[in-house]
């Protein structure tokens, strides 16, 4: 992310900029928020449904593994 901010690839979503501006124009000038909020980076590949679907499954499996384990403890 540091090379696509200095190599300029990125781009800023003007309505959460908006947004941003109109949250930061208060007393203390704060922001909850990250600081990524409106950055659009745009030479980073993008995902491919395929590729997320096998991870969330792949996910899924592990969490119903460790909720076997625990639902099978003894209660003490």
């Amino acid at each position: 992310m540091i090379a696509a901010i200095k190599d300029g690839k990125y781009t800023i979503d003007a309505k959460i900029a908006k947004r941003i501006d109109a949250e930061t124009d208060n007393v203390e000038n704060i922001y909850f928020g990250s600081p990524l909020d409106g950055i659009v980076f745009t030479d980073f590949r993008s995902l491919t449904t395929k590729g997320y679907a096998a991870a969330a499954t792949a996910q899924a499996k592990e969490l119903t593994k460790v909720k076997d384990a625990i639902y099978v403890l003894p209660a003490a």
